[in-house]
């Protein structure tokens, strides 16, 4: 298939939207976005505790690993980061952790 058929928005696949709440203890440690298969193509995660904008109190960090200490992408309160994505590629909610420095705070999850 050539390239102007494969970006044409006629021929694309429709995608499912999605959004999801996280939180976390402290004592729980890194925890995962999700315990159960769910893929995605692209995500945003804002460091709210609400889908109605709950705010943090605390720094939420995120990364692609179960370690402590080992989610390097620090979100203050109401920040959002785009996961990173690979054009044609899929990727696993299972395969991002957080880790909350205030007990009960988390992550607004919106995707396609």
């Amino acid at each position: 298939m050539n390239a102007a058929i494969i970006n044409d928005i006629n021929y694309c696949k429709r995608g499912t939207v999605g959004q999801f709440v996280v939180n976390a203890t402290i004592a729980a440690g890194p925890t995962q976005f999700s315990t159960t298969q769910l893929e995605f193509r692209y995500a945003i995660v804002t460091a709210l505790k609400t889908l109605a904008g709950g705010a943090n109190t605390g720094v939420v960090k995120i990364g692609p690993s179960a370690n402590v200490s080992e989610q390097p992408i620090a979100l203050n309160p109401g920040d959002s980061y785009a996961l990173p994505t690979a054009p044609g590629a899929k990727f696993d909610f299972r395969d991002w952790y957080f880790a909350v420095a205030t007990n009960a705070d988390g992550l607004v999850v919106q995707y396609i």
